[in-house]
């Protein structure tokens, strides 16, 4: 807290008049990389002019701000999956990551509407895999080994979630007769 007070030029008691505790301005961290990832998740899926593209631009956009800002998306990542007692109850946190989600939500059940995803699967089916899919690029995007996830990397990541990975015949083969281990 002090390298915190000494940083900003503020006193003590200030910082914890608007945050109440450390806690308070953990989550206030929290919420605020929340809010910019919102920002500019939203603002990529108006590039896109289709199902595919907007889920690019996302990912790409999300992989620009965890390479650029790859402590705070850590903390954010740990904050998701910290024990309550480490990071404390914070409904706000989970309020703002369904908010992300339905985002993506919103993107599938446009695709499902219009014909191009398989509508055997809902939305939030669709949803769900593919927030994981993101969360789990992103979070790899946090490790220094990953400086290099690109829009390339997104394009490669979309496709493969929207379209598999298998032979097309095999494609064929496996909604024919369905899935065989």
């Amino acid at each position: 807290m002090q390298d915190i007070i000494s940083a900003v030029g503020i006193s003590k008691p200030v910082l914890y008049y608007y945050f109440g505790s450390k806690l308070g301005l953990y989550h206030a961290v929290v919420h605020s990389a929340q809010d910019r990832c919102h920002r500019l998740m939203k603002a990529a899926a108006a590039r896109g002019t289709d199902v595919p593209t907007q889920l690019v631009e996302i990912l790409a956009a999300l992989f620009g701000f965890a390479v650029e800002n790859r402590e705070l998306s850590r903390i954010v990542f740990s904050a998701s999956f910290a024990p309550p007692d480490e990071a404390g109850p914070d409904p706000v946190r989970e309020e703002k990551g369904w908010r992300n989600f339905l985002l993506v939500q919103a993107i599938m059940q446009r695709g499902v509407d219009e014909g191009r995803l398989d509508s055997r699967y809902s939305a939030m089916d669709l949803a769900r895999q593919m927030y994981g899919v993101l969360s789990f690029e992103v979070m790899v995007a946090t490790l220094d080994l990953a400086a290099s996830s690109t829009r390339a990397d997104a394009e490669r990541i979309v496709e493969m979630f929207l379209h598999g990975t298998a032979q097309k015949n095999t494609r064929k083969q496996i909604r024919r007769n369905g899935i065989r281990a």
